[in-house]
């Protein structure tokens, strides 16, 4: 979305990855970078809504406009974010769920990593949702760092202690990845068709996408993340330009 904006607008765009979300030391000098090259705009998602607050504020001492993507920063400093709703995307993870297995059964959850503050509301909006339905039962709900290898071993666990479990809802791609490899795996050695386990998460990559098409994955709630990046770009050339964005600052959605 980014890439496809700048290109539009005829600007440059860099690209700075932290690596995952546990690394805020080094969004932080990342930050840095971006002061001491003198850019002009930033849009930046910040891995934590209070520990970027300081860096962030920096940056915007040095003359460097800010738009905020996707995840909030508790400051009143930022006049612009273009955000999704958390809790109603958890919302409508728990509606697919609840479909997928038929209004009953176990759910076993692995909503993101620990202190991410997106992960919270989302996570209350699914267990919110399939609150209204007795016959579905939250067993298990486990915190995981934001990579394939450890969702992999999370729910590799939690399928050997709950192997009659209906559903499970991974958070983000990655976690995605790790327990639909794991639910493969699981399921080849019982001699279980792809499906029989539903798994409903959010956003879509390549991998995916491919499970599916496959059978793996009964589906993702998608949260417009690639026309979030877009408008974040069209929305600090604004700021850049003198410009105050069209519509309210809390614009993106689910």
């Amino acid at each position: 979305g980014s890439v496809r904006a700048a290109k539009e607008l005829g600007i440059t765009v860099k690209m700075y990855d932290a690596g995952g979300y546990e690394f805020l030391p080094k969004q932080v000098a990342h930050v840095e970078d971006i002061i001491a090259a003198k850019y002009d705009g930033m849009i930046i998602c910040p891995i934590s809504t209070k520990g970027m607050v300081n860096a962030v504020h920096k940056a915007m001492d040095a003359g460097i406009k800010v738009v905020v993507d996707n995840i909030d920063l508790d400051s009143n400093r930022v006049k612009n974010r273009v955000m999704k709703n958390s809790y109603e995307l958890g919302l409508w993870i728990g509606s697919a769920m609840v479909e997928a297995i038929q209004y009953k059964g176990k759910v076993f959850m692995l909503p993101g990593p620990s202190g991410i503050e997106m992960v919270t509301p989302m996570a209350k909006g699914f267990e919110d949702y399939l609150s209204h339905y007795p016959k579905v039962k939250i067993v298990a709900k486990e915190f995981t760092k934001s990579n394939v290898q450890a969702a992999y071993q999370t729910a590799e666990d939690l399928l050997k202690k709950y192997p009659d479990v209906a559903g499970i809802y991974p958070w983000s791609t990655l976690i995605t990845r790790g327990t639909t490899d794991a639910v493969k795996a699981f399921s080849k050695a019982k001699g279980w068709k792809p499906g029989k386990i539903k798994i409903v998460t959010h956003n879509i990559a390549v991998g995916v996408e491919k499970d599916i098409r496959d059978g793996w994955t009964y589906g993702a709630v998608l949260a417009e993340q690639i026309g979030m990046a877009s408008q974040a770009v069209y929305n600090v050339v604004d700021l850049i330009e003198g410009r105050q964005p069209p519509g309210n600052p809390h614009r993106g959605g689910t």
